[in-house]
């Protein structure tokens, strides 16, 4: 359980590829649904990356898709010391597509250096969701699994810069990009 000095921070992925460049679509891809960022979104990592980087922050958890991961080893890198990133799958998307088309924790090793090999997930999904409330379940579940195992200072990515949300219970930053999460953040982090 977390002490009351703990605070939780969610935000978001920075700008995708695909609403950057609508004929993204077209051009050769590997997967749909694993838009990585745009360079607009490089910068806005970046931004919240020095927003953040004297902030106290124990864990940095993140959804593997790529725009998330991508967003985590910019806003890590930056800090003095950089954390590691924990792969959650848990606090992904809505699963409109399953399986979902996100890298494989060693192909994201060899991308995102940061990347912690030894974390052990608290949740993979393991089928297609029909709407939102599935996910916010999924990742309401996901997030009190962490909460129990991990105690202190936590981030989260969700929302772009302008939007990092401080919760007065944690200092956590958990990597997600659906409209969900800033609903399940506030369920899953009261005390």
């Amino acid at each position: 359980m977390m002490a009351s000095k703990d605070v939780i921070w969610i935000t978001r992925h920075g700008e995708r590829e695909d609403v950057a460049d609508l004929e993204w679509i077209n051009k050769p891809h590997r997967s749909d649904d694993d838009t990585p960022l745009a360079a607009k979104g490089l910068v806005q990592a970046a931004e919240l990356g020095e927003r953040l980087k004297a902030e106290h922050i124990d864990y940095i958890f993140s959804s593997p898709f790529d725009r998330c991961v991508n967003t985590a080893q910019i806003i890590s890198s930056l800090r003095e010391t950089p954390l590691s990133i924990k792969i959650e799958p848990g606090i992904c998307e809505v699963l409109y597509d399953f399986p979902p088309g996100y890298l494989s924790l060693t192909e994201l090793k060899l991308q995102y250096p940061l990347v912690d090999m030894d974390y052990t997930p608290a949740l993979i999904p393991d089928k297609w969701e029909p709407n939102s409330s599935h996910c916010i379940e999924r990742v309401q579940m996901t997030v009190k699994k962490i909460r129990h195992t991990h105690s202190g200072s936590i981030l989260g990515v969700r929302l772009t810069s302008r939007v990092c949300k401080r919760c007065k219970c944690g200092n956590w930053i958990i990597g997600n990009h659906s409209t969900g999460l800033i609903r399940i953040g506030r369920g899953a982090v009261r005390p």
